[in-house]
């Protein structure tokens, strides 16, 4: 990697060393024994703190405190490896990329007022990211971390590094190839919309509800709620994107000669 792409990848392994250790004083985030929801505490990390400090019984954790720093770790290697790809791809894909990218961000600023399912009791709120909730103002203690903060930036970074490594293979495929791999692309889209009438075991157990997508459902008519987004919305879209990746690869493998392609034909 450039000098500039070690500094890049230097400056985000610090911003997660640091928002892990970003102290905010209320409510306890978590529950743990003797917590009282009426007693101010030390919250200590953010968006979605990782420690609490109470001044009568000292530091609580919980179990995202084992799991947030190794999932930052492995966000920090898959940015590296992002760097590395980009360097090597030509100027209109990693203008793509970029635009790919600012989409995501856009997504995760979309302001929305809605009643979420994850709220007990239901409430109707502000929301800011979709189609996961990155914020939501909680009528108890103001705004905070919805799931999305912790599924969506994670998995949109993975699917913009899969998108590049898709950049570098497709210049070196076939035609053939490149109509097998969007016939592929086409059907995980084609599951992803397929209407289905079932029950599901959770959130709501016994209840049979519309769903969209298949064999996973991404959007469930809540019967609270309405139509909501499940965290397979960003779970599958992150496999496919990596069975994609797979295919890509072994249909590059398998492409005849061994001199790829010139990559501007597919500028």
């Amino acid at each position: 990697m450039s000098r500039r792409a070690i500094l890049r990848t230097a400056l985000l392994a610090l911003a997660f060393v640091a928002l892990d250790f970003v102290p905010r004083y209320g409510r306890p985030a978590f529950r743990y024994t003797g917590s009282d929801l009426a007693v101010p505490v030390w919250n200590v990390g953010w968006p979605v703190p990782l420690w609490i400090y109470d001044a009568r019984n000292g530091w609580h954790d919980w179990p995202l405190t084992y799991v947030v720093p190794p999932a930052q770790v492995f966000l920090v290697l898959v940015w590296s490896a992002g760097e590395r790809v980009a360097a090597r791809l030509p100027r209109r894909a990693r203008i793509r990329a970029a635009v790919l990218a600012a989409a995501f961000l856009a997504m995760n600023l979309v302001p929305h007022r809605g009643t979420p399912s994850f709220l007990d009791p239901p409430a109707s709120v502000w929301m800011i990211g979709w189609p996961l909730a990155v914020w939501f103002d909680d009528p108890n203690q103001g705004w905070s971390a919805g799931p999305g903060a912790l599924l969506a930036p994670p998995i949109q970074m993975f699917l913009v590094v899969a998108w590049m490594l898709g950049e570098s293979v497709v210049p070196r495929l076939s035609r053939r190839a490149r109509i097998r791999t969007a016939v592929l692309a086409a059907a995980f889209l084609a599951m992803d919309l397929v209407p289905n009438y079932g029950t599901l075991a959770h959130p709501f157990p016994r209840v049979p509800v519309w769903m969209l997508g298949w064999p996973f459902a991404l959007w469930i008519d809540d019967p609270d709620v309405g139509w909501s987004a499940t965290s397979n919305i960003v779970l599958a879209p992150s496999f496919q994107a990596l069975i994609l990746a797979f295919w890509m690869s072994g249909e590059a493998d398998q492409a005849p000669g061994t001199s790829p392609a010139d990559p501007r034909r597919w500028d």
